[in-house]
């Protein structure tokens, strides 16, 4: 966003009066250590910083200088430095950076700058918004042009990766110095916002030539500068306290290499000599990454400068173990490679070093540091099946023998033609097979060949992975293979789409502990609903597995709790609706679309399940269900429902019956509490023996035991007056 004094008609006329425009020295204009304690906002190169509100105001009382050791923060690269303290600051606070940067890149702002800064954001403030650099200098809405997000242009998010507009990558951790870049490039063809973590590059977004990225250049003085730690949001409600060590700028946009060589913190700051060398162009995985499969492949390029590689030096090692990579030399850059062998266990953290060094004289030796942390999963384990179908013997359009599928969707025109490439044909206006491989590819929508191609290649996410999917110990990254079961809504004409599948009965006589596990890729939409249930006497009468909704479309009690009745039976203006028999108004309800009666309503609160709206992964899921009146039985049949108004999808694989005597399930920590000096834990799920464990910070990479193994799902310990993490591993 940029304020509206229309400066760059005005600075044209300034220009030509004095028929030539100011020479810019090429480099760092600016850079700021924090070392001088009678100037804490001295430069090292370029203007001082200064108070956004002034030498009298908020920002100056609430900022500090010191040391490491005096603020008791970790130190840098294991040396005591000078940092100063910053607060959280309201719109009319922050800092201001006068970076020294002429108009550059053909536009009349700053459209080719690099900010490198190294910051520590305490455990406190992490998984807050912390902005960090504001380019608009009036630090508040452009209101006279329509814009009303007073937005900073870069942030740390909930997730600590760094980025804007719902693009956010890298991580960094708490209680953790990091060396954070941004290198712009608005001219480049496409423009170009490259964005590193400790020297390693962790993804790019573009922009626009003199768009919301460039910064106001000198020619605007006294409006020349960027804003530092602050947005235009009253309470600075995306702003959180940290510490700075060092800063810096340049006049450009500097290469990867430049900012590999630089790699993370150091006590004395940001170098200012730097002499490129060899850099990675790609690292996978991203470091800081969050959230991971278990199944983990490292992938680096080694990318060779004014130097070259030095093969027999590369090095890589995990969680402090040598390993044995794959090393593919290119004519230009060297790739390295190594699979993890086996699952990395639930809710780890884990850490790559690669360490290389050039072919010069002497060699220039790099280290790279990639953190990342597995997702907290569950293996879920399965035996043989007692009936298994994964719809791969079926042709498209085809259902299994004995199951039937009706719907109420509205089909006119052109979408009455069987047509497995239109979304909005009558090949899925009820349940059907469809093959997997379709969903990589494009589709028709609304039956509009001319659709935007961001239309018709939205349902690729329909193969969307969820790295938590853990079956008999192998992550499970395609949920759908072969041919699957596929209820479709979205991109479709009309009002309503309807969709109800029953299968053939299964006789289970003489089967115990019956459970139904299948791939689930189902999406959530506001508006959609989906139910699985089952019957033990031809559909008669219809027993709970689950239902998915979106989230705040559940009622709740003034407890909390879950009111099925009110969430079943409560009318929505843009939920679905239909007629059954012809003229029998149906819908405007989720309880119309199940088949448990209405006086049971009030009991199926454990089988409601919220889903997140349009996220394409999270449902995408392994899904298992203890079915305890299918024992024995020799009726079994399931029934499926979908319903929405153009919304998206309810996909179907391997669908199984299996007899189960124990389930794995995950802990959770129910309760924490303080009792007598004393910190007590209490949990559910899971099998003993129990291990608790903790550590001081979610930075540590190592989790330690606490006390011994338990059966009990309590334990106590006294409580130090320290913070901790805690989690409870079982069997």
């Amino acid at each position: 966003m940029k304020p509206s004094l229309s400066f760059p008609s005005r600075l044209l006329g300034l220009t030509l009066g004095l028929g030539l425009a100011p020479l810019l020295c090429a480099g760092i204009t600016g850079q700021w250590d924090f070392n001088n304690p009678a100037n804490g906002l001295a430069a090292t190169i370029g203007q001082p910083l200064e108070y956004f509100d002034g030498p009298s105001g908020q920002t100056k009382s609430q900022t500090q200088f010191g040391t490491t050791s005096s603020f008791g923060i970790p130190d840098i690269d294991g040396a005591v430095a000078n940092v100063m303290h910053f607060p959280v600051n309201l719109p009319t606070m922050g800092y201001i950076m006068r970076h020294g940067i002429g108009e550059n890149g053909g536009g009349f702002y700053v459209n080719q700058w690099t900010l490198i800064m190294d910051v520590l954001f305490p455990a406190a403030s992490s998984g807050e918004w912390r902005a960090l650099l504001q380019a608009d200098v009036f630090n508040a809405p452009d209101l006279d042009h329509g814009d009303t997000s007073p937005d900073a242009e870069l942030y740390l998010n909930e997730s600590n990766g760094l980025g804007i507009l719902s693009d956010y990558d890298g991580e960094a951790p708490p209680d953790t110095w990091v060396r954070l870049a941004v290198a712009v490039d608005l001219a480049a063809n496409p423009p170009v916002i490259a964005k590193y973590v400790n020297g390693v590059k962790v993804g790019e977004q573009t922009g626009t030539l003199d768009g919301r990225f460039s910064l106001w250049p000198t020619e605007a003085a006294p409006y020349d500068y960027a804003l530092l730690f602050t947005d235009g949001y009253a309470d600075g409600v995306y702003t959180q306290p940290g510490y700075i060590n060092s800063l810096q700028v340049h006049d450009r946009r500097v290469s990867d290499g430049y900012i590999a060589v630089l790699g993370g913190p150091t006590a004395n700051g940001i170098s200012t000599q730097v002499q490129e060398s060899l850099y990675l162009t790609a690292v996978t995985p991203s470091p800081g990454a969050t959230g991971l499969p278990p199944a983990v492949t490292f992938e680096a390029v080694i990318t060779n400068s004014t130097a070259t590689l030095d093969s027999g030096s590369v090095r890589l090692t995990l969680d402090g173990e040598a390993v044995v990579p794959v090393i593919t030399a290119g004519a230009n850059e060297t790739t390295v490679s190594y699979v993890v062998p086996g699952l990395l266990p639930p809710d780890s953290t884990h850490r790559f070093v690669l360490t290389y060094s050039d072919s010069a004289e002497p060699p220039t030796t790099l280290n790279n540091q990639i953190g990342f942390s597995v997702i907290n999963y569950t293996n879920i384990l399965l035996p043989a099946p007692l009936y298994f179908e994964d719809f791969d013997a079926l042709n498209e359009g085809q259902l299994p023998s004995g199951w039937v599928a009706t719907h109420f969707t509205d089909v006119s025109g052109s979408s009455r033609d069987i047509d497995f490439g239109n979304l909005d044909s009558a090949a899925y206006d009820t349940w059907t097979v469809v093959a997997a491989s379709r969903f990589t590819g494009s589709f028709v929508t609304y039956s509009d060949p001319d659709s935007p191609q961001d239309w018709e290649d939205d349902y690729r996410r329909v193969l969307t992975a969820n790295p938590a999917n853990v079956v008999n110990g192998e992550w499970i990254q395609n949920l759908a293979e072969g041919n699957f079961l596929f209820g479709n809504s979205g991109y479709r004409n009309g009002l309503s789409q309807v969709l109800f599948l029953q299968t053939a009965d299964f006789d289970l006589s003489g089967k115990s502990n019956i459970h139904l596990a299948f791939h689930s890729l189902y999406e959530q939409n506001q508006d959609s609903f989906g139910s699985v249930e089952y019957s033990v006497d031809q559909g008669q009468t219809w027993r709970p597995i689950v239902y998915l909704l979106h989230g705040p479309d559940i009622i709740r009690t003034v407890g909390g709790d879950i009111d099925a009745a009110a969430t079943l039976s409560t009318e929505h203006n843009d939920a679905a609706t239909w007629s059954d028999p012809p003229g029998v108004a149906r819908g405007g309800n989720y309880g119309d679309l199940i088949g448990v009666t209405p006086d049971l309503w009030s009991t199926l609160a454990p089988y409601i399940s919220a889903r997140l709206d349009d996220n394409p992964s999270e449902s995408k899921r392994v899904e298992i269900f203890r079915l305890p009146e299918a024992d024995n039985q020799t009726q079994v049949r399931f029934r499926l429902a979908y319903c929405g108004t153009d919304s998206w999808y309810f996909g179907v694989d391997n669908f199984g019956l299996y007899s189960i005597s124990t389930v794995s399930e995950p802990s959770r920590i129910e309760s924490v509490q303080l009792t007598d000096g004393s910190l007590v834990l209490n949990w559910s799920g899971g099998n003993p023996p129990f291990q608790v464990q903790r550590k001081a910070s979610l930075a540590d990479l190592e989790w330690q035991n606490a006390g011994s193994t338990t059966s009990d799902r309590t334990f106590t310990e006294p409580a130090t007056g320290s913070a901790a993490f805690y989690r409870v591993v079982g069997q």
